[in-house]
């Protein structure tokens, strides 16, 4: 691998708490902070006293920490002195958002921190050009409604590289073959999109030996129960009784075109539920039926992500709706 292609592989997965308390101790000293400087409040700062860690970040975790806040443009590096970007107007409005509370990121700071990852030319490259060729912002990457799968062993990539591939569009796809591409783009931006800022989401499905299934979702707009309700009355049939809809299958076909999350799926479901409750049957299936095939825990509960749980802790796989809803839910 060139030189320049691992330069930009400098994403890594971070906890973006620890990047906001990074933001507001540079913020607070205008005149800029060394990186042993910054490094020591790191290790002695809010966030760790707060959470009561005993174990203190390491050196190359606060390396990334910076590394990656200076190449999304929040902070620069001048004469060995880390300052606040004042030529980017994000990290300006970043400073200006970014609260004292270590507990969370607030809709506002996970906003802004959205628009400067997909806005970020190495991150477009890597991973969001999967899901739309040219993807000037946020928006335009929503309303592509692009599925991304992955399959392969991203602790063994070397042996079985991971393959991200777009779902109708083959052309879009990206091997990661090294650890360091697979730490950048599998444990670093995804792990950015999922699970710290929320705007991507990802199943399961057992096709073709197990592949998982990616796709963002809106951070501004709500999905109503009506609107979902006017999905799920164009499946059902006008001539048999009953109409059985895999939820699974659903969220393939129709959460990324609107940008749902699952738990927004899943409480609106519910809702449907108790409201229609003599239209509308949930049908349970068993945890290890749900999981099979995974060997460790972290594989159980990542095959479970794409399964609905009742008000009685049972995993729902199916949906049973009466035919009298199609039109009732139509008009």
């Amino acid at each position: 691998m060139s030189t320049n292609a691992l330069k930009s592989l400098w994403m890594r997965s971070v906890d973006f708490l620890a990047l906001k308390e990074l933001i507001l101790y540079v913020s607070a000293s205008p005149d800029g902070l060394k990186a042993g400087e910054l490094d020591e409040k790191m290790r002695t700062g809010e966030f760790s006293i707060r959470f009561g860690q005993t174990k203190k970040p390491s050196r190359s975790t606060l390396f990334h920490q910076r590394n990656i806040l200076k190449h999304l443009g929040v902070l620069e590096l001048k004469e060995g002195l880390y300052k606040i970007n004042k030529q980017n107007s994000d990290a300006q409005r970043l400073v200006r958002v970014t609260d004292c509370d270590f507990s969370r990121l607030s809709f506002l700071e996970r906003d802004v921190f959205v628009r400067l990852i997909v806005n970020q030319t190495d991150c477009q490259r890597v991973f969001f050009s999967l899901f739309d060729t040219l993807p000037t912002s946020f928006d335009t990457l929503i309303k592509s409604g692009s599925k991304v799968t992955w399959s392969g062993n991203p602790k063994h990539p070397e042996i079985t590289p991971v393959e991200l591939k777009n779902f109708t569009d083959p052309e879009k796809y990206r091997l990661l073959k090294t650890p360091d591409e697979v730490n950048a783009v599998f444990y670093g931006i995804r792990h950015w999109c999922r699970n710290e800022l929320g705007f991507l989401e990802e199943i399961f499905l057992e096709d073709n030996g197990g592949i998982g299934v990616m796709y963002l979702t809106c951070l501004h707009e709500e999905k109503s129960d009506t609107a979902l309700k006017k999905l799920f009355s164009g499946l059902i049939s006008p001539s048999n009784e009953w109409t059985t809809i895999s939820i699974r299958n659903f969220i393939f076909d129709n959460a990324p075109k609107i940008g749902i999350t699952l738990e927004r799926l899943f409480k609106s479901i519910l809702a449907i539920q108790k409201e229609q409750y003599a239209d509308v049957v949930l049908i349970p299936t068993s945890a290890s039926f749900a999981h099979a095939g995974a060997t460790l825990k972290s594989q159980a509960d990542y095959q479970l992500r794409g399964y609905m749980r009742d008000e009685r802790g049972r995993y729902i796989s199916h949906i049973r709706f009466h035919r009298e809803l199609r039109a009732l839910w139509q008009n």
